[in-house]
Protein backbone atom coordinates (compact mmCIF):
# COMPACT_ATOMS: atom_id res chain seq x y z
CA UNK A 1 0.00 0.00 0.00
CA UNK A 2 1.02 3.67 -0.40
CA UNK A 3 0.71 6.16 2.47
CA UNK A 4 1.53 10.23 1.94
CA UNK A 5 2.77 8.55 -1.90
CA UNK A 6 5.09 6.58 0.06
CA UNK A 7 5.50 2.75 -0.12
CA UNK A 8 4.52 0.77 2.64
CA UNK A 9 4.07 -2.96 3.51
CA UNK A 10 2.57 -4.54 6.58
CA UNK A 11 1.29 -7.90 7.33
CA UNK A 12 -1.13 -9.30 9.32
CA UNK A 13 -1.32 -12.57 10.34
CA UNK A 14 -4.37 -14.33 13.37
CA UNK A 15 -4.64 -18.19 13.97
CA UNK A 16 -7.16 -19.40 16.65
CA UNK A 17 -7.66 -22.55 18.03
CA UNK A 18 -11.56 -23.68 18.72
CA UNK A 19 -13.29 -26.70 20.08
CA UNK A 20 -15.65 -28.60 17.89
CA UNK A 21 -18.56 -25.90 18.53
CA UNK A 22 -16.15 -22.98 17.27
CA UNK A 23 -15.87 -21.67 20.71
CA UNK A 24 -12.29 -19.81 20.95
CA UNK A 25 -10.07 -21.59 22.81
CA UNK A 26 -6.55 -19.82 22.11
CA UNK A 27 -5.70 -17.43 19.40
CA UNK A 28 -2.57 -15.51 18.19
CA UNK A 29 -2.66 -12.19 16.56
CA UNK A 30 0.32 -10.61 15.13
CA UNK A 31 1.07 -7.54 13.16
CA UNK A 32 3.96 -6.25 11.73
CA UNK A 33 5.50 -2.65 9.53
CA UNK A 34 8.70 -1.49 8.45
CA UNK A 35 8.90 -0.01 11.96
CA UNK A 36 6.39 -1.60 14.39
CA UNK A 37 5.80 -4.81 15.46
CA UNK A 38 3.04 -5.51 18.09
CA UNK A 39 2.11 -9.23 18.97
CA UNK A 40 -1.03 -10.21 20.88
CA UNK A 41 -1.63 -14.01 22.52
CA UNK A 42 -4.88 -14.97 23.88
CA UNK A 43 -6.15 -17.70 25.98
CA UNK A 44 -9.97 -18.35 27.44
CA UNK A 45 -10.12 -19.94 30.71
CA UNK A 46 -13.58 -20.06 31.94
CA UNK A 47 -15.17 -16.56 32.27
CA UNK A 48 -11.38 -15.12 31.67
CA UNK A 49 -9.47 -14.23 28.54
CA UNK A 50 -5.72 -14.31 29.39
CA UNK A 51 -3.83 -11.97 27.15
CA UNK A 52 -0.16 -11.33 26.33
CA UNK A 53 0.81 -8.33 25.04
CA UNK A 54 3.84 -7.90 23.06
CA UNK A 55 5.02 -4.41 22.36
CA UNK A 56 8.68 -2.14 22.70
CA UNK A 57 10.13 -5.34 23.03
CA UNK A 58 8.72 -6.61 26.37
CA UNK A 59 5.96 -8.63 27.24
CA UNK A 60 2.58 -7.31 29.42
CA UNK A 61 0.14 -9.57 31.01
CA UNK A 62 -3.29 -8.90 31.51
CA UNK A 63 -7.18 -10.13 31.92
CA UNK A 64 -10.30 -9.53 30.49
CA UNK A 65 -13.44 -10.76 32.43
CA UNK A 66 -15.58 -12.37 29.93
CA UNK A 67 -19.87 -12.72 29.83
CA UNK A 68 -19.13 -15.21 27.18
CA UNK A 69 -16.78 -16.47 25.24
CA UNK A 70 -15.96 -14.09 22.44
CA UNK A 71 -15.31 -14.77 18.54
CA UNK A 72 -12.92 -13.30 16.54
CA UNK A 73 -13.03 -12.21 13.06
CA UNK A 74 -10.81 -15.40 11.45
CA UNK A 75 -13.35 -17.62 13.34
CA UNK A 76 -16.69 -16.27 12.76
CA UNK A 77 -18.26 -17.31 9.23
CA UNK A 78 -17.00 -20.84 10.41
CA UNK A 79 -19.12 -20.48 13.53
CA UNK A 80 -22.45 -19.16 11.86
CA UNK A 81 -22.18 -22.31 9.82
CA UNK A 82 -22.07 -24.33 12.90
CA UNK A 83 -24.82 -22.70 14.29
CA UNK A 84 -27.18 -23.50 10.58
CA UNK A 85 -27.01 -20.07 8.61
CA UNK A 86 -30.80 -19.21 7.88
CA UNK A 87 -32.37 -16.44 5.81
CA UNK A 88 -33.90 -13.61 8.22
CA UNK A 89 -31.89 -15.09 11.22
CA UNK A 90 -30.25 -12.51 13.34
CA UNK A 91 -27.67 -13.19 16.19
CA UNK A 92 -25.51 -10.99 18.74
CA UNK A 93 -22.65 -11.95 20.31
CA UNK A 94 -19.74 -11.28 22.46
CA UNK A 95 -16.56 -10.05 19.70
CA UNK A 96 -13.25 -10.00 20.36
CA UNK A 97 -11.30 -7.21 17.93
CA UNK A 98 -7.21 -8.49 18.89
CA UNK A 99 -6.16 -4.97 17.15
CA UNK A 100 -8.04 -3.29 20.15
CA UNK A 101 -8.00 -5.77 22.95
CA UNK A 102 -11.32 -5.04 23.13
CA UNK A 103 -14.27 -6.90 23.65
CA UNK A 104 -17.94 -5.67 22.05
CA UNK A 105 -21.48 -6.58 20.64
CA UNK A 106 -21.55 -7.24 16.92
CA UNK A 107 -25.04 -7.95 15.84
CA UNK A 108 -25.34 -9.94 12.26
CA UNK A 109 -28.47 -10.65 10.12
CA UNK A 110 -28.61 -13.08 7.57
CA UNK A 111 -30.03 -11.00 5.01
CA UNK A 112 -30.37 -13.49 1.38
CA UNK A 113 -29.01 -16.25 -0.47
CA UNK A 114 -27.04 -14.63 -3.28
CA UNK A 115 -25.29 -16.11 -6.43
CA UNK A 116 -21.93 -14.61 -6.57
CA UNK A 117 -19.12 -14.73 -8.79
CA UNK A 118 -15.84 -15.86 -7.68
CA UNK A 119 -12.90 -17.17 -9.81
CA UNK A 120 -15.08 -16.82 -12.65
CA UNK A 121 -17.80 -19.33 -11.00
CA UNK A 122 -21.02 -19.15 -10.11
CA UNK A 123 -20.92 -19.56 -6.48
CA UNK A 124 -24.25 -19.85 -3.81
CA UNK A 125 -24.03 -17.84 -0.78
CA UNK A 126 -25.44 -15.99 2.21
CA UNK A 127 -25.35 -12.12 2.38
CA UNK A 128 -25.01 -11.31 6.19
CA UNK A 129 -24.73 -7.49 7.52
CA UNK A 130 -22.83 -7.00 10.05
CA UNK A 131 -23.25 -4.08 12.73
CA UNK A 132 -20.18 -3.46 15.25
CA UNK A 133 -20.30 0.15 16.90
CA UNK A 134 -22.30 1.66 14.51
CA UNK A 135 -20.34 0.22 11.23
CA UNK A 136 -22.48 -1.45 8.92
CA UNK A 137 -20.52 -3.83 6.35
CA UNK A 138 -21.91 -6.89 4.65
CA UNK A 139 -20.21 -10.68 4.13
CA UNK A 140 -20.98 -13.46 1.59
CA UNK A 141 -20.02 -17.02 3.39
CA UNK A 142 -21.01 -20.13 1.93
CA UNK A 143 -23.07 -22.82 3.72
CA UNK A 144 -19.96 -24.76 4.98
CA UNK A 145 -18.88 -21.29 6.70
CA UNK A 146 -16.22 -20.05 3.88
CA UNK A 147 -15.93 -16.29 3.34
CA UNK A 148 -16.05 -15.48 -0.26
CA UNK A 149 -16.87 -11.75 -0.25
CA UNK A 150 -16.49 -8.84 1.95
CA UNK A 151 -17.63 -5.04 1.74
CA UNK A 152 -15.54 -3.62 4.49
CA UNK A 153 -15.50 0.29 5.09
CA UNK A 154 -13.86 2.82 3.07
CA UNK A 155 -14.86 1.20 0.05
CA UNK A 156 -12.73 -1.83 0.37
CA UNK A 157 -13.62 -4.64 -0.96
CA UNK A 158 -12.17 -8.55 -0.77
CA UNK A 159 -12.26 -11.43 -2.59
CA UNK A 160 -11.85 -15.32 -1.82
CA UNK A 161 -8.65 -15.99 -4.55
CA UNK A 162 -5.58 -17.79 -4.37
CA UNK A 163 -2.41 -16.60 -3.62
CA UNK A 164 -1.55 -16.68 -6.76
CA UNK A 165 -4.58 -14.60 -8.39
CA UNK A 166 -3.97 -12.12 -5.93
CA UNK A 167 -0.73 -11.47 -6.58
CA UNK A 168 -1.10 -10.86 -10.37
CA UNK A 169 -4.09 -8.26 -9.73
CA UNK A 170 -1.63 -6.43 -7.72
CA UNK A 171 -0.94 -3.12 -9.46
CA UNK A 172 2.41 -1.80 -10.52
CA UNK A 173 3.55 0.14 -7.64
CA UNK A 174 2.80 3.97 -8.83
CA UNK A 175 -0.48 3.20 -9.74
CA UNK A 176 -1.80 1.69 -6.00
CA UNK A 177 -4.13 3.66 -3.92
CA UNK A 178 -2.91 6.06 -1.79
CA UNK A 179 -5.21 5.49 1.42
CA UNK A 180 -4.08 8.55 3.07
CA UNK A 181 -5.26 10.99 0.25
CA UNK A 182 -8.22 8.22 -0.43
CA UNK A 183 -9.64 8.90 2.39
CA UNK A 184 -9.36 12.89 2.67
CA UNK A 185 -12.31 14.94 2.28
CA UNK A 186 -11.50 17.68 -0.38
CA UNK A 187 -12.95 21.09 -0.19
CA UNK A 188 -12.89 24.28 -2.84
CA UNK A 189 -11.38 27.21 -0.02
CA UNK A 190 -8.19 27.17 0.38
CA UNK A 191 -7.35 28.47 3.72
CA UNK A 192 -3.86 30.93 4.25
CA UNK A 193 -1.72 29.82 6.91
CA UNK A 194 -4.26 27.43 8.34
CA UNK A 195 -1.97 26.30 11.33
CA UNK A 196 -2.28 30.02 12.19
CA UNK A 197 -6.72 29.65 12.29
CA UNK A 198 -8.34 30.18 15.46
CA UNK A 199 -11.91 30.24 14.22
CA UNK A 200 -13.67 27.95 11.62
CA UNK A 201 -17.00 27.64 10.43
CA UNK A 202 -18.05 24.44 8.92
CA UNK A 203 -21.18 22.84 7.28
CA UNK A 204 -21.05 18.82 7.87
CA UNK A 205 -22.97 16.59 5.38
CA UNK A 206 -23.78 13.54 3.99
CA UNK A 207 -22.84 11.12 7.05
CA UNK A 208 -24.62 10.62 10.66
CA UNK A 209 -23.13 12.45 13.60
CA UNK A 210 -24.73 10.84 15.51
CA UNK A 211 -23.51 8.97 19.08
CA UNK A 212 -20.00 11.00 17.90
CA UNK A 213 -18.39 13.83 20.58
CA UNK A 214 -18.72 17.13 18.30
CA UNK A 215 -20.29 19.53 20.05
CA UNK A 216 -18.02 19.45 22.92
CA UNK A 217 -15.59 21.71 24.60
CA UNK A 218 -14.19 24.07 21.76
CA UNK A 219 -16.87 22.87 19.27
CA UNK A 220 -20.05 23.44 18.72
CA UNK A 221 -22.61 22.15 16.59
CA UNK A 222 -26.11 23.15 15.80
CA UNK A 223 -27.80 20.69 13.40
CA UNK A 224 -25.06 20.66 10.49
CA UNK A 225 -22.98 23.68 10.96
CA UNK A 226 -20.00 23.21 13.25
CA UNK A 227 -18.37 26.10 14.65
CA UNK A 228 -14.47 25.73 16.58
CA UNK A 229 -12.91 28.48 18.55
CA UNK A 230 -9.82 27.53 19.72
CA UNK A 231 -8.62 28.23 23.83
CA UNK A 232 -6.74 31.37 25.06
CA UNK A 233 -4.29 29.94 26.92
CA UNK A 234 -4.19 33.77 28.48
CA UNK A 235 -7.47 32.95 30.38
CA UNK A 236 -6.04 30.12 31.88
CA UNK A 237 -5.78 30.31 35.31
CA UNK A 238 -2.49 29.09 35.98
CA UNK A 239 -2.98 25.20 37.77
CA UNK A 240 -0.17 23.71 39.86
CA UNK A 241 0.09 19.78 39.13
CA UNK A 242 0.21 18.97 42.86
CA UNK A 243 -3.18 20.40 43.12
CA UNK A 244 -4.28 19.29 39.92
CA UNK A 245 -4.36 15.78 41.84
CA UNK A 246 -7.98 17.10 43.59
CA UNK A 247 -9.48 17.07 40.32
CA UNK A 248 -8.77 13.22 39.51
CA UNK A 249 -11.14 11.28 40.99
CA UNK A 250 -13.86 12.30 38.49
CA UNK A 251 -11.26 12.00 35.61
CA UNK A 252 -9.45 8.83 36.92
CA UNK A 253 -10.16 7.23 33.70
CA UNK A 254 -8.17 9.50 31.99
CA UNK A 255 -4.96 8.85 34.19
CA UNK A 256 -5.24 5.24 34.20
CA UNK A 257 -2.62 2.88 32.14
CA UNK A 258 -4.20 0.83 29.24
CA UNK A 259 -2.24 -2.04 27.16
CA UNK A 260 -1.51 0.35 24.48
CA UNK A 261 -1.12 3.36 26.80
CA UNK A 262 1.45 2.33 29.17
CA UNK A 263 1.63 5.22 31.28
CA UNK A 264 2.36 3.00 34.71
CA UNK A 265 5.39 1.43 32.73
CA UNK A 266 8.74 1.91 34.41
CA UNK A 267 9.96 3.77 31.73
CA UNK A 268 7.08 6.10 30.42
CA UNK A 269 7.07 7.11 34.21
CA UNK A 270 11.53 7.41 33.91
CA UNK A 271 10.74 9.39 31.12
CA UNK A 272 7.94 11.80 32.30
CA UNK A 273 9.55 12.94 35.68
CA UNK A 274 12.90 13.71 33.20
CA UNK A 275 11.33 15.77 30.78
CA UNK A 276 8.92 17.69 33.41
CA UNK A 277 11.78 18.08 35.34
CA UNK A 278 9.86 18.93 38.46
CA UNK A 279 7.69 22.00 37.11
CA UNK A 280 4.57 22.20 38.55
CA UNK A 281 2.60 24.24 36.23
CA UNK A 282 0.49 21.75 34.55
CA UNK A 283 0.24 24.04 31.17
CA UNK A 284 4.17 24.39 30.94
CA UNK A 285 4.35 20.29 31.74
CA UNK A 286 2.47 19.22 28.75
CA UNK A 287 4.36 22.14 26.41
CA UNK A 288 7.52 20.88 27.96
CA UNK A 289 6.06 16.67 27.68
CA UNK A 290 4.77 18.25 23.67
CA UNK A 291 8.34 19.68 22.79
CA UNK A 292 9.98 16.38 23.75
CA UNK A 293 7.85 13.91 21.61
CA UNK A 294 8.15 16.71 18.81
CA UNK A 295 12.19 16.59 19.09
CA UNK A 296 12.59 12.90 19.71
CA UNK A 297 10.35 10.80 17.33
CA UNK A 298 10.67 10.65 13.78
CA UNK A 299 7.93 12.09 11.66
CA UNK A 300 7.12 8.73 9.20
CA UNK A 301 3.76 7.41 7.76
CA UNK A 302 3.69 4.42 9.56
CA UNK A 303 0.84 1.05 9.57
CA UNK A 304 0.85 0.37 13.39
CA UNK A 305 -1.43 -0.29 16.13
CA UNK A 306 -0.03 2.32 18.02
CA UNK A 307 1.53 1.28 21.66
CA UNK A 308 3.68 3.74 23.62
CA UNK A 309 5.98 1.36 24.42
CA UNK A 310 6.47 0.68 20.89
CA UNK A 311 7.14 3.95 19.71
CA UNK A 312 9.19 5.02 22.40
CA UNK A 313 11.36 2.05 21.18
CA UNK A 314 11.36 2.64 17.84
CA UNK A 315 11.38 6.47 17.97
CA UNK A 316 9.18 6.70 14.56
CA UNK A 317 5.88 7.28 13.44
CA UNK A 318 3.06 9.81 12.39
CA UNK A 319 0.15 11.15 14.19
CA UNK A 320 -1.10 8.54 15.59
CA UNK A 321 2.30 7.10 17.62
CA UNK A 322 3.00 10.66 18.78
CA UNK A 323 0.05 10.76 20.15
CA UNK A 324 -0.18 7.48 21.49
CA UNK A 325 3.02 8.37 23.41
CA UNK A 326 2.19 11.66 24.41
CA UNK A 327 -0.64 10.55 26.38
CA UNK A 328 1.22 7.82 27.81
CA UNK A 329 3.67 10.50 29.04
CA UNK A 330 0.93 13.14 29.82
CA UNK A 331 -0.68 10.66 32.20
CA UNK A 332 2.99 9.08 33.68
CA UNK A 333 2.51 12.65 34.65
CA UNK A 334 -0.36 12.36 36.55
CA UNK A 335 -2.35 15.33 33.85
CA UNK A 336 -5.52 13.80 32.99
CA UNK A 337 -5.32 13.43 28.82
CA UNK A 338 -7.86 11.40 26.30
CA UNK A 339 -6.43 10.64 22.71
CA UNK A 340 -8.56 12.64 19.77
CA UNK A 341 -9.59 11.14 16.30
CA UNK A 342 -10.85 13.69 13.46
CA UNK A 343 -9.71 15.67 10.76
CA UNK A 344 -7.07 17.92 9.80
CA UNK A 345 -6.86 20.71 6.97
CA UNK A 346 -3.98 20.77 4.50
CA UNK A 347 -4.12 21.95 1.00
CA UNK A 348 -7.86 22.30 0.31
CA UNK A 349 -8.67 18.83 1.79
CA UNK A 350 -9.28 17.42 5.51
CA UNK A 351 -7.14 14.25 6.27
CA UNK A 352 -7.92 12.15 9.11
CA UNK A 353 -5.88 12.87 12.05
CA UNK A 354 -4.97 12.23 15.91
CA UNK A 355 -3.82 14.30 18.56
CA UNK A 356 -5.08 14.55 22.09
CA UNK A 357 -6.54 16.88 25.21
CA UNK A 358 -5.04 17.18 28.01
CA UNK A 359 -7.17 18.75 31.22
CA UNK A 360 -5.35 21.59 32.92
CA UNK A 361 -7.93 23.30 34.82
CA UNK A 362 -9.69 23.15 31.74
CA UNK A 363 -9.64 20.96 28.64
CA UNK A 364 -7.12 22.07 25.95
CA UNK A 365 -6.20 20.44 22.96
CA UNK A 366 -2.56 19.47 22.29
CA UNK A 367 -0.78 18.34 18.75
CA UNK A 368 2.58 16.38 19.48
CA UNK A 369 3.11 15.83 16.03
CA UNK A 370 3.13 20.03 15.05
CA UNK A 371 3.78 21.04 18.43
CA UNK A 372 0.84 22.77 19.06
CA UNK A 373 -0.57 23.99 22.36
CA UNK A 374 -3.69 24.93 21.49
CA UNK A 375 -4.30 22.89 18.77
CA UNK A 376 -5.43 25.16 15.36
CA UNK A 377 -8.62 25.83 14.57
CA UNK A 378 -8.59 23.28 11.73
CA UNK A 379 -8.68 20.61 13.42
CA UNK A 380 -11.74 19.11 13.80
CA UNK A 381 -12.30 16.87 16.86
CA UNK A 382 -14.59 13.90 15.46
CA UNK A 383 -14.03 10.83 17.99
CA UNK A 384 -12.69 10.97 22.15
CA UNK A 385 -10.92 7.79 23.27
CA UNK A 386 -8.61 4.93 22.55
CA UNK A 387 -8.24 2.79 19.31
CA UNK A 388 -11.68 0.82 20.26
CA UNK A 389 -13.25 4.14 20.36
CA UNK A 390 -11.68 5.31 16.90
CA UNK A 391 -13.49 2.80 15.36
CA UNK A 392 -16.59 4.14 14.63
CA UNK A 393 -15.24 6.54 12.22
CA UNK A 394 -14.91 3.87 9.89
CA UNK A 395 -18.80 4.68 9.32
CA UNK A 396 -18.42 8.29 8.43
CA UNK A 397 -15.02 7.79 6.08
CA UNK A 398 -15.93 8.01 2.22
CA UNK A 399 -18.82 9.30 2.99
CA UNK A 400 -18.57 12.41 5.00
CA UNK A 401 -18.95 15.88 3.00
CA UNK A 402 -17.40 19.25 4.54
CA UNK A 403 -18.00 23.08 3.16
CA UNK A 404 -15.64 25.72 4.61
CA UNK A 405 -18.40 28.84 5.22
CA UNK A 406 -15.78 31.33 7.42
CA UNK A 407 -12.67 31.52 9.12
CA UNK A 408 -10.27 34.08 11.19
Amino acid sequence: MKLMEAPRQVSLVTAAEVDPQFSLKSFQFKMTSQDIELAVEGRVRDKTMELSIISGKEVRHQQLLLDQVPQLPVNLPWYLARKEIKVGNSYQLTFFDPSTLSNDTLTIKVLQKEQIEISGKKVESYKIEESFKGVVHHAWISRGGQLLKEEAPMGITLIQETKEQALEALPEEGAQVDLIYATAIEVKTKLPQPHLLKYLKLKLANASLDNLPISSGRQKLQGNILEIQVEDLQEFAPTKLSLLAGENGRLQKLLESSPLVQSNHPKIQQLARSVIAGEDNALKAIQRISQWVYSNIEKKPTVSIPSALEVLNSRVGDCNEHTVLFTALARAGQIPTRMIAGLLYNDNRFFYHAWAECYVGAWVAIDPLMNQIPADATHVKLVEGDLSEQVSLLKIIGQLQIEILAYH
